[in-house]
């Protein structure tokens, strides 16, 4: 019984790192693009308030940066239209794009 349970234990192991095979970098694009994704679901997870569905990015404010000694994409959109002075909400992502962390200002 353990042989078998090791087995299915290796077994799905092999498949999670099967499931992650494209770790290339995300472009200054991508981010953006995979920032504003994240936007969504934290809306819809009601983490933020809906009218940061229309937030805009400006290109050049999306970078590469050293965030707890680990590289991180930094994605700022602004929210003319955000209730109260949250204005900027930064996305936090890894260099392949997972979403890590957000913050409002």
């Amino acid at each position: 019984m353990t042989k078998i349970l090791m087995f299915l234990f290796g077994a799905l192991l092999s498949l999670n790192c099967f499931a992650h095979g494209d770790h290339r970098e995300l472009t200054k694009d991508d981010a953006i693009m995979a920032g504003k994704m994240q936007i969504q679901n934290l809306v819809v997870e009601k983490k933020i308030p809906a009218t940061w569905s229309s937030a805009e990015v400006n290109s050049a404010s999306a970078t590469v940066t050293t965030i707890a000694g680990k590289q991180r994409w930094v994605v700022t959109y602004q929210e003319p239209n955000a209730k109260g002075n949250a204005k900027t909400l930064d996305v936090i992502l890894t260099p392949a794009g997972q979403f890590v962390d957000y913050k409002v200002k």
